[in-house]
């Protein structure tokens, strides 16, 4: 909808420009015959006698308008000087409200339903604007840093039809669609985002359109103030300035009293008469030209605006023809935004399956490692199982054995660690009882030679007599043998023998050995 506003805007712009610039001729027309009237009724008042100009005339003649026409008149003269006073003495008022300060400048790119281009407003100033009608105007505040909430005020100089003022912190360009706030007051406020108490936003964004020319000022107010206080103020001081004004022009009136009163009473007599008459025809002739200028004005505005209801007029019925051509227009636009619409929902779709099928490519891939590093843990899990499996069998087949063979490197590892210092303990232990009991040792070794001594001795000596004994027993054997060898022999050679032969006893044998 926002191409086809333009679109609107664009056709009604070219229509407008045509009637501005009649506009502008017929009111450049009747402001040069206005001053030229002006210009020759001063030469005619110049070339005749004003005394006797304000003798012919009466005051019927002076006043021959209505009386409600003159009370108006009166009413908007008296308001216009005032209103001048106020400006002059505005200067001199010490207390000053930090809106007065007006921007001079007016913008001066202006801005159409096609243009792009954004002013940038001032902070705690009046921006004076001139808005064209069937216009969009685009315009941005700096707002980052600044204290919440923002206050806008819109004063406008003529009446307003039709104003549509968006408001935005985000779109650039915003619009009935897009926009955060539309306002169509003379006020507006906005918060700052989740109610913080300064601004984050870098920008304000507002777009303004109206149906009427017109003036306006915007005032900015940041934090709490709003400018209804700040106006407030300002009309405050200007009513004490014209409350003041009185007490003036009575200050100003009594030193003109003094000084006219130290004149001299004859001259101040021929004077007053002459000066009040003088005065007084002065004065209804001002009136008289001014009521007339009025009129003129006034009837000048009244042709002004009939012409301009006229072009109004005019205006609708151009926009009644350009109707036709807008409609092929939108139903062109129609065509191409659907077939556009139509593509980029097809590429959408391309581009939304392409992503899909990589997103799937990705999970198979993911899901594939997650597999194979599943398989791989399960494999090493089982390696090291039977790796564990066949150490514990290596200490032995059952719990027992197993704990056993560990109590026992458990008790090895232990009198490893344990070896040095036992080792140094049991050397300290030795040193000490070998030096105590080295006397003792000693003499238990020479105990012991000499028993190793002795028992040889003993050993040597009983095997000596062993062979002697074997020696006498085979020398005895022998003895016998050759006795009874004789005794044979003797038997045989007839003599006569005892009956039984006598051999010689064994101890007695011994007795022998041990004396002889």
């Amino acid at each position: 909808m926002d191409e086809n506003q333009k679109a609107f805007y664009f056709f009604s712009y070219k229509s407008q420009l045509a009637a501005q610039s009649t506009r502008s001729q017929i009111s450049l027309s009747q402001s040069q015959e206005q001053a030229s009237m002006a210009f020759q009724s001063r030469i005619k008042v110049q070339n005749r006698d004003p005394l006797a100009l304000r003798r012919k005339l009466s005051p019927a003649e002076l006043i021959p308008l209505d009386e409600e026409i003159l009370e108006l008149y009166d009413d908007f003269s008296r308001n216009y000087k005032l209103l001048g006073h106020i400006n002059q003495t505005e200067p001199f008022s010490s207390k000053q409200s930090q809106f007065e300060v007006i921007m001079t400048q007016p913008i001066q790119a202006v801005k159409s339903a096609r243009s792009f281009d954004s002013e940038e407003l001032f902070c705690e100033q009046k921006n004076k604007l001139v808005i064209a009608r069937f216009k969009f105007y685009y315009f941005r505040l700096k707002i980052k840093g600044r204290p919440s909430p923002l206050s806008l005020c819109f004063n406008f100089i003529e009446r307003v039809m039709g104003l549509k003022i968006y408001l935005s912190t985000k779109v650039e360009f915003p619009s009935s669609f897009n926009a955060d706030q539309f306002v169509q007051s003379k006020y507006a406020t906005l918060q700052s985002q989740h109610n913080h108490k300064k601004f984050h936003e870098n920008y304000l964004y507002i777009s303004l359109h109206c149906e009427t020319d017109t003036r306006l000022n915007i005032k900015v107010q940041f934090g709490k103030q709003s400018l209804n206080q700040t106006e407030n103020i300002a009309k405050k001081q200007k009513s004490e300035v014209s409350e003041q004004l009185p007490d003036i022009q009575v200050e100003e009136s009594q030193f003109r009293r003094s000084i006219f009163t130290n004149k001299d009473k004859i001259v101040r007599n021929l004077n007053v008469t002459q000066n009040c008459m003088n005065k007084k025809f002065k004065f209804l002739f001002d009136l008289q030209s001014e009521r007339i200028s009025k009129l003129k004005s006034a009837l000048q505005n009244k042709k002004i605006v009939s012409r301009e209801f006229q072009i109004s007029k005019l205006l609708k019925y151009q926009a009644r023809q350009i109707i036709p051509e807008y409609r092929k227009y939108e139903r062109t636009f129609k065509q191409r935004y659907s077939v556009l619409q139509q593509l980029q929902i097809n590429w959408l779709q391309t581009v939304f399956v392409l992503q899909l099928v990589d997103s799937l490519n990705l999970c198979l891939n993911e899901i594939k490692k997650a597999y194979h590093i599943r398989a791989s843990g399960m494999l090493l899990a089982w390696r090291w199982k039977l790796n564990i499996l066949l150490v514990l069998k290596r200490n032995g087949n059952t719990i027992q054995e197993r704990s056993i063979y560990q109590a026992k490197m458990v008790l090895k590892s232990h009198a490893r660690h344990i070896k040095k210092t036992i080792r140094l303990q049991a050397t300290q232990v030795l040193h000490s009882v070998l030096t105590q009991t080295l006397p003792v040792i000693s003499l238990k070794n020479r105990m012991i030679k000499v028993r190793s001594i002795v028992l040889s001795v003993q050993v040597k000596f009983r095997w000596l007599k062993n062979q002697k004994r074997l020696f006498y027993d085979r020398f005895w054997k022998n003895i016998n043998q050759l006795y009874l060898q004789v005794l044979t022999e003797l038997q045989n050679k007839g003599k006569q023998m005892p009956e039984k032969p006598v051999l010689l006893k064994r101890p007695s044998i011994y007795l022998i050995d041990t004396y002889c």
